[in-house]
């Protein structure tokens, strides 16, 4: 457990040394901030038997009744790095809620020693929310489209259960103690794992809210899953369908400044010194002066050199 908890440490660092220095270099790139809220359709895949540390009669096969509908908030921050490709990393928070349930066969006596056969079902709600770090590679193949796909980390952070039982055949017994139903278990779920890797892919629209195209109006749809299973007893994955509406902010470097205009004059005073007998010809720089002054994003140069002959 302390391994684990190690571990979601280390990736909740990561993410957020990631956000903070994508931020920092708003100077070098161009820096995208999104922000969004919506609803996440879920339902779980498949079947699952009792999850250890709930109370269970034996062997059940649970079976999901629904799905879950529950609100999905995220903010991200991604910057380019190839060109078409930006990479992001986004922090979420979303739940889910999903009842189940199972039938267990028993014979049964009546007051006179008869036998009959009867059925009890066992039903178990479950409800938990859940930190979402995700790194993400992002592309936008068109003006009005973004495509993305992640690698989200599930981090439960609360949970909650209620298991009931109750007659279907005959339907409305009561139990010993006078009730037609009765709570087997209630608390937080056992055996939730401390980090659940997923697989993600989203697409979104892109829709100006300005001329620059600086604030964008930003619908979302995507689908998401788990590669492993939420609890560390038993097989508990979860297929969900996200969609709703954020903003996109767009932070674009300013162009660096222009190089400056180099303006060089060049003065020449030559000397000329005649004797009476001339073999040859040579010319000498006797000295050099550089004169320098700026306007603007101008710099005047003038150089002064000074020759003999």
């Amino acid at each position: 457990m302390q391994r684990s908890n190690s571990i979601m440490m280390t990736v909740v660092l990561s993410v957020i040394i990631f956000l903070v220095h994508g931020a920092s270099l708003r100077a070098q790139h161009d820096v995208d901030v999104n922000a969004g809220a919506g609803v996440s359709i879920s339902t779980l895949l498949g079947t699952m038997s009792p999850i250890p540390g709930i109370p269970s009669p034996g062997p059940l096969t649970f079976t999901p009744q629904g799905s879950s509908t529950l609100p999905l908030f995220q903010l991200g921050v991604d910057l380019p790095i190839v060109s078409l490709f930006r990479f992001g990393g986004r922090l979420g928070y979303t739940s889910y809620q999903f009842d189940l349930s199972a039938n267990e066969n028993l014979p049964i006596a009546t007051e006179g020693g008869e036998i009959y056969p009867a059925t009890i079902r066992h039903d178990l709600s479950m409800s938990y929310s859940a930190v979402i770090l995700e790194p993400y590679i992002r592309a936008e193949p068109l003006p009005w489209l973004g495509a993305q796909i992640g690698i989200p980390l599930y981090i439960p952070a609360s949970t909650d259960y209620v298991q009931t039982q109750q007659f279907v055949d005959p339907p409305g017994l009561p139990f010993a103690d006078g009730s037609t139903t009765q709570v087997t278990g209630s608390g937080q779920i056992p055996g939730m794992a401390a980090i659940v890797p997923g697989i993600s892919i989203q697409a979104d629209g892109l829709f100006p809210m300005l001329p620059d195209r600086t604030l964008m109006l930003n619908p979302f749809v995507g689908i998401a899953t788990q590669i492993s299973s939420w609890n560390t007893g038993t097989a508990i994955r979860t297929l969900t369908f996200n969609v709703g509406v954020g903003v996109r902010y767009r932070y674009t470097a300013p162009p660096p400044p222009p190089e400056p205009i180099r303006d060089t004059t060049v003065y020449r005073d030559t000397i000329v010194i005649l004797s009476q007998r001339i073999s040859n010809e040579v010319v000498e720089l006797m000295t050099t002066t550089n004169d320098e002054s700026r306007s603007g994003d101008t710099i005047n140069v003038t150089i002064r050199q000074r020759y003999q002959r």
